[in-house]
């Protein structure tokens, strides 16, 4: 997890979806990356919850490739957020990713596909998400090739610059329309 430590970034679910987790899948390593005001919330709450050995808080990390390149899944748990690059850079950088439905994230994130979409705020969620990502590392090799492509395709700086003047091509166009049948008051 590569996030600022925040209510909306929500890590207490990921720490309590890890709790859960280790009935599941016991050797994981957790390792959450960023700071924030809820830093010592959050080590309290891992410490609450037994979680040891399974979760370290790296603290601010940049440049964060290196941890891209050892994780084998990116969690983001958030209950709110907007498009969220952090899941586009673990998907550029080959991570299959977990994540919250929630704010832009479906839009990259498609079951089945490139990863797993859960419920804000559900940690059994979480965990069973996770714990199946984690069962089948063909399926995360399959997901992770997948996840470059969808950046590919559609998240690059290119294609959304030309999203952005297709947006607003279509809406100049409709604007000169109405400019030229004007509606009757």
């Amino acid at each position: 997890n590569v996030a600022a430590l925040t209510d909306h970034k929500d890590q207490a679910t990921l720490l309590r979806a890890a709790a859960r987790l280790r009935e599941l899948v016991p050797d994981f390593r957790l390792v959450v990356a960023g700071s924030g005001e809820l830093e010592q919330p959050l080590r309290a709450l891992a410490r609450e919850l037994g979680l040891g050995t399974h979760v370290r808080f790296a603290g601010y990390v940049k440049p964060v490739d290196p941890l891209y390149a050892a994780a084998d899944l990116f969690v983001l748990s958030s209950h709110l957020e907007g498009l969220c690059t952090s899941i586009l850079d673990a998907m550029s950088a080959g991570v299959p990713v977990v994540a919250t439905r929630t704010g832009g994230v479906p839009e990259i994130v498609r079951p089945g596909q490139n990863g797993w979409l859960v419920p804000p705020r559900d940690p059994e969620a979480l965990a069973n998400a996770l714990a199946d990502a984690l069962s089948d590392r063909e399926r995360l090799a399959r997901f992770a090739e997948e996840g470059r492509r969808t950046v590919l395709d559609g998240f690059t700086h290119d294609s959304m610059v030309e999203g952005t003047l297709a947006a607003y091509r279509a809406i100049l166009a409709k604007a000169r329309i109405r400019s030229l049948h004007p509606s009757p008051e």
